[in-house]
């Protein structure tokens, strides 16, 4: 190996093509050309992702049915819900590590288990067969109940048969069986109206009503632990005004109740940040969408990941495509140089060259074939997840279907501020496998007219 490359530079010192001399630097000069390309584009986060991200999932989720409350599992056809998450802190640089988010399950030492509905269509036509209406928007199996559309205080608990705040299960079982549910030391009944939006989520709310952004929570009334991993305040799309708050604690016994308080104590100084702070429980209903059937699709666009991480992606790789394009003139310039200076310098000159472009043609061809097929599934598909979330939202925007203001701008904001970047990032896909064929079948040829 050490041989060969000895010969390889032996060759570039003795060979008389001043072309090689030539094909670097130029290649260098297309590929900054190609960068400035890049950076005319609009990299910032888009506006409006993390709203899209909420309206997306919203309109994707079933409607719950049934929610019951327990200590232990959930009951078989029960799925339990995950009902926040505290945020986590960054590292303070100080050798102590951060922390990431950790999930939120109980509530009042409770967890929640919900059943959804499986059998369903929104629409404002007539009901299929074998289905009957719940909500003016909402059809659902004959056999199947309504889902739950809020729920209403109605007593405060006497304490449990062990004289404990926390009830038995078999006390929970009773009240379910008579369509209410306890929620700590409070008993609610279940709501099914028929003119109102079905319940989609249930969550832990941060100060208030939760945000359209799923990216924010409500704004503390006290200054927040300085390395939150949390973005504070609703911003300019605002809060969901529409969810049912019902019920509420302070935030250091929702800690507590998750057992991570002692975990919290360990953060110097947190725990008084938070002194005196409310969260809230919450159920969150689908949005409303306005009266026209047009606005009632089966797919709302749902990505598997959220809008803001596809657009970042398809950012990220958008200067890796450019460098590759660059990479591939180079290679490419670089063999039909090799391939013009056929007749430069003495036999043994041409001979190592030949060897080299040989072996560089052959490994080259390999590497990028792999890196190119993965790049373009990578890239493709996060382009493509991208462009099904936009025109979903844009024929919700067209239709004017959105009824909330802060939803149809924040839709109109994100629209706007992604506009071609897909197709950009398609069509420097498209260029650099042009480029890797082209490079391959003249390789082919190169090396074939060499044999």
């Amino acid at each position: 190996m050490v041989a060969f490359f000895t010969r390889t530079a032996t060759a570039y010192r003795e060979t008389n093509c001043p072309a090689y001399l030539c094909v670097f630097p130029c290649s260098i000069l297309i590929l900054f050309f190609l960068y400035s390309i890049y950076i005319t584009l609009d990299v910032e986060k888009i506006p409006a992702d993390a709203v899209i991200d909420y309206l997306q999932h919203n309109l994707n989720m079933h409607p719950i049915t049934y929610i019951r409350t327990t200590d232990t599992d959930c009951p078989e056809n029960f799925e339990e819900v995950v009902l926040g998450n505290w945020p986590g802190v960054f590292s303070e640089g100080d050798g102590k590590p951060g922390s990431g988010p950790i999930p939120l399950h109980f509530w009042r030492d409770e967890i929640f288990c919900i059943q959804r509905l499986e059998n369903f269509k929104y629409t404002l036509d007539e009901c299929p067969e074998g289905y009957k209406r719940c909500q003016p928007d909402l059809c659902i199996f004959e056999s199947d109940i309504c889902p739950i559309t809020g729920i209403k205080f109605l007593k405060q608990l006497p304490d449990g048969v062990n004289g404990d705040k926390p009830k038995e299960n078999y006390e929970r079982e009773m009240y379910f069986q008579q369509g209410n549910i306890a929620i700590g030391d409070k008993l609610y009944s279940i709501e099914r109206n028929v003119d109102s939006h079905p319940i989609v989520d249930i969550q832990v709310s941060f100060y208030g009503p939760p945000c359209y952004a799923l990216d924010k929570i409500p704004q503390k009334k006290t200054p927040p632990y300085r390395t939150m991993r949390a973005q504070y305040g609703c911003g300019e799309y605002g809060a969901d005004t529409h969810t049912h708050l019902v019920d509420s604690m302070s935030e250091y016994d929702l800690y507590e109740d998750n057992t991570i308080d002692r975990q919290l104590a360990d953060i110097p100084g947190y725990l008084e940040t938070i002194e005196g702070e409310i969260v809230y429980l919450a159920f969150r209903p689908r949005v409303k969408l306005a009266n026209d059937q047009i606005c009632y699709q089966d797919d709302y666009g749902v990505t598997k990941e959220s809008a803001g991480e596809l657009f970042e992606n398809v950012i990220s790789h958008d200067v890796t495509l450019i460098s590759l394009m660059g990479i591939q003139l180079f290679i490419l310039a670089y063999c039909f140089v090799g391939s013009c200076c056929v007749g430069c310098g003495d036999t043994e000159t041409k001979e190592n060259m030949h060897e080299f472009n040989r072996l560089t043609f052959i490994f080259t061809l390999l590497a990028e074939f792999i890196f190119v097929v993965a790049l373009f599934i990578l890239v493709g598909w996060n382009a493509q997840e991208l462009k099904i979330a936009d025109t979903s939202l844009n024929n919700l925007l067209t239709q004017n279907c959105l009824q909330d203001a802060e939803l149809s701008a924040a839709g109109t904001d994100f629209h706007e501020n992604l506009g071609d970047i897909p197709e950009d990032v398609s069509s420097y896909v498209l260029w650099i496998v042009l480029a890797f064929l082209a490079k391959a079948l003249y390789t082919i040829w190169i090396l074939i007219r060499r044999m």
